[in-house]
């Protein structure tokens, strides 16, 4: 089903992660002028993109995720990593999991493809991207909601 701006909410939602990614922050104004969408469909974009934890919401906006108040996120990627392949550890071949959104579930998923068989459960279009292909991982996808 296409929306009165002819474009897929999944394509909306990419041109709203690349203003954001390129303006660092952005008022849910100018995502509606410049994505010809209405106010109330980037609200609804970009509470899924956060859901995802791809950007941080903020009231009459979006930025970059982990800059609260401009400050760098309190995560890095090292840890982020290291957690990663803690929790990854801690899944036998066989198991079945399910795993959220967000930046460091990716991280998890990212892990997970050295884990085989695996039957993982997600609604996060990132994390299935992450294990798609990977041999012995079986993926279902659930509606976001």
């Amino acid at each position: 089903m296409r929306y009165r701006s002819g474009v897929f909410p999944a394509e909306r939602r990419h041109q709203i992660l690349e203003l954001v990614r390129a303006n660092g922050a952005i008022s849910l104004r100018e995502i509606a002028a410049r994505t010809n969408t209405s106010e109330v469909t980037v609200r609804r974009d970009v509470r899924a993109l956060q859901a995802e934890g791809l950007i941080d919401r903020r009231h009459g906006g979006a930025m970059v995720p982990g800059r609260l108040g401009g400050g760098p996120s309190t995560a890095t990627p090292a840890t982020a990593n290291s957690l990663a392949a803690l929790a990854a550890r801690m899944v036998a071949p066989g198991d079945a999991i399910v795993l959220g959104a967000g930046r460091h579930i990716e991280e998890l998923a990212r892990a997970l493809v050295a884990v085989s068989p695996l039957v993982v459960v997600t609604n996060s279009l990132t994390v299935a991207q992450e294990l798609a292909g990977s041999n012995g991982i079986e993926l279902m996808l659930t509606a976001a909601s």
